[in-house]
């Protein structure tokens, strides 16, 4: 998550250099977005490998010290991080509607805003809240499913 939250930071920074502040000259918005690009594909297959690596690692440890019981043990195995998935995927929808709610309360309520504006601070909380419910969740497949 670590490298999840400064790589978005990075790439926000990045795509932040395509509009210029005021009183400042024009620059290149498809630089920019270029930028953005590159170091969000990079970061993300970064922790994709991570990840294929970190499950390859646990396979093979279940490999060398289970050798004859391997493929039992291999389905506990599988079934613990499709467990690991599913709750993983629950909690972070929880967070999405929480903070969802909150979003509306204040936008709406508060400050008298139309939902999901940018104005809204808890707009953000509510795409953060979306996207940990569904990134660590969904693992890319050979059917390549979206959420």
């Amino acid at each position: 998550m670590r490298l999840a939250v400064r790589a978005n930071v990075r790439v926000a920074a990045a795509a932040r250099d395509a509009a210029p502040a005021p009183g400042e000259p024009e620059r290149d918005p498809d630089g920019a977005a270029h930028r953005a690009m590159r170091i969000a594909f990079r970061t993300g297959g970064a922790v994709g490998m991570c990840t294929v690596g970190l499950g390859l690692l646990g396979v093979a440890c279940v490999v060398l010290v289970y050798a004859a019981d391997a493929p039992k043990v291999l389905e506990g195995f599988g079934l613990g991080a499709a467990l690991i998935a599913m709750f993983m995927r629950v909690g972070g929808g929880i967070f999405t509607k929480a903070a969802d709610v909150g979003a509306d309360l204040v936008g709406k309520v508060e400050q008298g805003i139309p939902e999901d504006d940018p104005r809204n601070a808890a707009t953000i909380a509510d795409n953060v809240g979306t996207t940990s419910a569904t990134a660590p969740a969904w693992r890319p497949t050979s059917s390549s499913r979206t959420p």
